[in-house]
C-alpha cells in the first residue's frame, strides 16, 4: 500500500473514498464479494487508479474491516480507563478482543488472518494515522495481540509490557506468552471462519481463554493469583 504523510489532504481523500465505498459495500453485498472492479465502480474512479494506493483488494478490505471494529474499540477504552492491576487488564482485553473476534469472524480474519502482503501492524498504523479522530489511544494498546516480534528482538505486545514493567513476568517469560497466546487465537479464528468446528460463540471464547489463563499460570509465580477462574 502507498504510504501517506499524515498533512497529505489530497492523499487521504482519496484514500477515504475507496474505504468508505468498500464499507458499503460489504455492508450490501457482504464480504466475499468485494473487487476492486466494484470499488472502482461505486467510488467514481477507474480501478487501476486503487492500484495507485493499495496493492489487492485484501488490503481494501483490511481497512474497511477496521471500521467495523468501532464498538470494540470503545469497549477496550473503557477497559484501559478502568484497570488497576496490568495483568487482569490483560486478561480483560484478551476476553474482549476474542468475543468480538468470534462473533464477527470473517471481519476480524480478513485483518489478522488473510495473507495481505503487508504486514498487519504497518496497515493499522497507517489506519490509525488516516482516521485519528476515531481514536484515543495507540494501536498498540487496543489489539493485545499484534506485536512485531519477528522484526524487534525484544518486541512483546504493549499490555503485556505493562505487565513486564509490574513484575509479573520476565521479557522472555512474557515474549512466550505472547507467542503462545497469538498462535491458539489464530487456530481457532481460521478454525470458525473454515467452518471446522461446531462451537458456539460463548464456547470458543471460554476455550480460548482457558488456555490464555494456563499459559498465564505456568508463568506466573505468584500463588495467591489463580486465573483459571474469572476474578473480575
Amino acid at each position: 500500500m502507498i504510504d501517506f504523510d499524515k498533512d497529505d489532504v489530497k492523499v487521504k481523500r482519496i484514500i477515504k473514498v475507496f474505504v468508505n465505498s468498500t464499507i458499503e459495500l460489504m455492508e450490501k453485498d457482504g464480504i466475499e464479494n468485494i473487487t476492486v472492479r466494484k470499488v472502482a465502480e461505486i467510488s467514481g474512479y477507474n480501478p487501476a487508479t486503487i492500484y495507485n494506493y493499495f496493492d489487492n483488494s485484501r488490503q481494501l478490505i483490511f481497512f474497511a474491516s477496521i471500521n467495523f471494529m468501532k464498538d470494540y474499540f470503545k469497549e477496550i477504552e473503557q477497559i484501559i480507563d478502568n484497570s488497576n492491576d496490568p495483568l487482569d487488564n490483560y486478561i480483560k482485553l484478551w476476553e474482549t478482543f476474542c468475543r468480538f473476534s468470534f462473533e464477527n469472524p470473517k471481519i476480524y480474519y480478513s485483518i489478522f488472518g488473510e495473507n495481505i502482503e503487508e504486514r498487519p501492524t504497518v496497515l493499522i498504523n497507517k489506519y490509525f494515522k488516516l482516521f485519528p479522530e476515531d481514536f484515543k489511544y495507540t494501536s498498540s494498546v487496543y489489539l493485545p495481540l499484534l506485536t512485531d516480534n519477528d522484526e524487534k528482538e525484544n518486541s512483546v505486545t504493549q499490555p503485556l509490557t505493562n505487565c513486564v514493567d509490574n513484575g509479573y513476568f520476565t521479557l522472555e517469560e512474557a515474549k512466550k506468552i505472547d507467542e503462545v497466546n497469538m498462535l491458539y487465537y489464530h487456530g481457532m479464528l481460521s478454525l470458525i471462519v473454515n467452518n471446522r468446528l461446531s462451537y458456539t460463540v460463548e464456547e470458543a471464547i471460554d476455550k480460548t481463554m482457558e488456555h490464555i489463563r494456563q499459559v498465564i499460570n505456568n508463568f506466573n509465580e505468584q500463588p495467591k493469583r489463580d486465573l483459571k477462574e474469572k476474578d473480575y
